[in-house]
């Protein structure tokens, strides 16, 4: 299989297959695929979560949207899938393109675990309200 030479210089890639123009892959152990195009490329990596509702969706919206950076962003819902999808433009160079691809490992990482209920009591306390 031939990588995309602006991918090769990741050691944390690894191919699995080609389906259509989708490069399937993991990163950092990440699944996803990338899709490359005359401008530059795609990497969509998947957010594995339990389960995905509507206020979760509309948070992690939300939160993409209110990063000036983060418009070359988006979130991809598949199926039950739900990817986070970056466009990378030709001009990066390796270090920079390494440092992107990584911080969006950890930002999918991130909205992996991003929501998730913990025990939290629902009773309130009067401590501290002025009666």
């Amino acid at each position: 299989m031939k990588l995309s030479s602006s991918l090769a210089g990741l050691e944390t890639i690894r191919i699995l297959e080609r389906a259509g123009q989708r490069w399937h892959m993991t990163l950092s152990g990440v699944p996803g695929w990338y899709w490359e195009y005359p401008l530059g490329l795609c990497i969509a990596l998947a957010i594995e979560r339990a389960s995905i509702d509507d206020e979760w969706l509309v948070s992690a919206s939300l939160w993409l949207a209110s990063i000036p950076e983060s418009l070359d962003d988006s979130l991809l819902l598949e199926g039950e899938r739900i990817f986070l999808v970056r466009r990378y433009e030709c001009q990066c160079s390796p270090k920079e393109l390494e440092a992107r691809v990584q911080q969006q490992v950890a930002i999918a990482c991130w909205f992996a675990t991003q929501g998730d209920s913990h025990d939290v009591s629902t009773e309130t306390s009067t401590l501290g309200r002025l009666v």
